[in-house]
């Protein structure tokens, strides 16, 4: 399979359903998310994981009920993260594995 052609794959893991979804409704395509996405550093391999406005948007606009049920919890964590530093979030100077390196 591959991902360009599908609008959602859904893969059944060990961990549960992994959806991967081309578009996150209301927000766009990988560019728009990886602009607000915050960086982790996870078992030596940084991770982007799209911001919680984002995801949030993203399950409004699609409006499903699986989507609905998942919206107070969001809101609650978007409230904590608001409040609370997030101590694990990587610096702004942190290397960017997906950019080119900077020409010197």
């Amino acid at each position: 399979m591959e991902f360009r052609t599908e609008v959602v794959c859904s893969f059944r893991t060990r961990f549960g359903v992994i959806d991967v979804l081309m578009d996150l409704p209301g927000v766009g395509g990988f560019d728009v998310v990886r602009r607000n996405a915050r960086r982790y550093e996870w078992q030596r391999t940084v991770i982007s994981v799209a911001a919680i406005d984002d995801i949030i948007t993203s399950k409004e606009t699609a409006d499903r009920a699986k989507d609905r049920r998942a919206l107070d919890a969001l809101y609650a964590a978007r409230n904590h993260l608001r409040e609370h530093a997030d101590d694990y979030e990587l610096s702004e100077r942190a290397p960017d594995p997906t950019r080119e390196p900077d020409e010197t």
